[in-house]
């Protein structure tokens, strides 16, 4: 579990107006549904990258990870991004969903509380009020931290809040400490000022943004799929080389403050690839749906099968690191 904690991590949500847009069924370009944390999709769209995609390719914004996947199993959209722990969550209903690649290892989920209330420690959360989203890969990372810190979900009171309600309600102190993302970390640290605290901030957590689609697209569109993932190297090697440009894209897209842009930055690690530890992260995704018994499944089911490989391995082969 431990390695767990070091190689992997969680689903998170950054908030941005949804944007009304053409269904995927009418028009011949590629949608694909975004969050802002979606980087090298917005950097590859305003760079041109996508216009060599066979019947071009429509960005759609997008408020969360959460309604991108919901959009995509309602075909409202051809593809989606999210964490690889929604991915993992909604393969289990949906055996036909594909992941094409990751397009980030990210650090922007964290366990906070005020710097006045007397945690300086996990192990002092015994008792105390932790607000976390249900069901959010904030609760299952905050499950497996109270774990290896000998805590049980018996010595906390857990109260199941919306992302931003997370923020404001440390900050007023209605509860003792709070799991989530930015940007809502970033509210609560604007809120507080010196008495925000982080607690374990270096633990090395991170999570998979993912690239995802349905079977039976790929099968209709196996060029677009390669050309979308060759746009997105393309934006990865403008980002590694143009980094100052990189951020001012995301900075004008979506009109961000430059304090939070520079503290976001960082905790993006903006790379095309299949590793191998991806699935392991997204077994332990599932294996924790099981134990805390929210899905029928009894065993964890090969990933693999749920991986599409062969657009990355025609575009990049060095970037794929899926044994199989």
């Amino acid at each position: 579990m431990r390695s767990r904690l070091l190689a992997a991590a969680i689903l998170y949500c950054l908030t941005i107006p949804a944007v009304a847009g053409a269904s995927a069924q009418s028009s011949d370009a590629t949608v694909i549904g975004a969050t802002k944390t979606a980087i090298l999709v917005w950097i590859a769209e305003e760079r041109g990258y996508f216009q060599d995609v066979p019947g071009g390719v429509q960005v759609r914004n997008y408020d969360s990870g959460t309604v991108t996947a919901n959009d995509l199993l309602k075909g409202e959209i051809d593809l989606a991004t999210s964490s690889e722990f929604a991915f993992g969550s909604n393969l289990l209903i949906h055996s036909d969903l594909r992941a094409l690649a990751a397009i980030s290892a990210s650090r922007t989920c964290h366990l906070f509380t005020r710097a006045d209330g007397g945690i300086d420690k996990i192990t002092d959360l015994k008792g105390r009020r932790v607000g976390i989203t249900r069901k959010s890969i904030g609760q299952y990372f905050l499950g497996q931290m109270l774990t290896l810190a000998g805590i049980g979900p018996e010595d906390i009171v857990l109260v199941d809040l919306r992302p931003a309600e997370i923020a404001d309600a440390v900050a007023d102190g209605s509860i003792d400490a709070g799991m989530t993302w930015d940007p809502f970390v970033f509210a609560a640290q604007q809120q507080l000022g010196d008495n925000f605290l982080l607690l374990e901030p270096d633990d090395g957590r991170y999570y998979y943004f993912l690239l995802t689609t349905r079977r039976a697209w790929l099968e209709r569109n196996a060029a677009a799929a390669i050309g979308i993932v060759k746009a997105l190297k393309q934006a990865e090697q403008f980002s590694s080389d143009n980094p100052t440009e990189a951020k001012d894209i995301i900075r004008r897209r979506f009109a961000l403050e430059p304090a939070y842009l520079e503290q976001l930055w960082p905790k993006h690690v903006l790379r095309v690839g299949l590793p191998q530890d991806l699935l392991f992260v997204i077994e332990e995704g599932i294996r924790w749906r099981i134990d805390e018994k929210l899905t029928a499944y009894k065993e964890v089911p090969d990933v693999t099968e749920f991986l599409h490989i062969d657009a990355l391995e025609q575009v990049s082969p060095k970037d794929v690191g899926i044994i199989r």
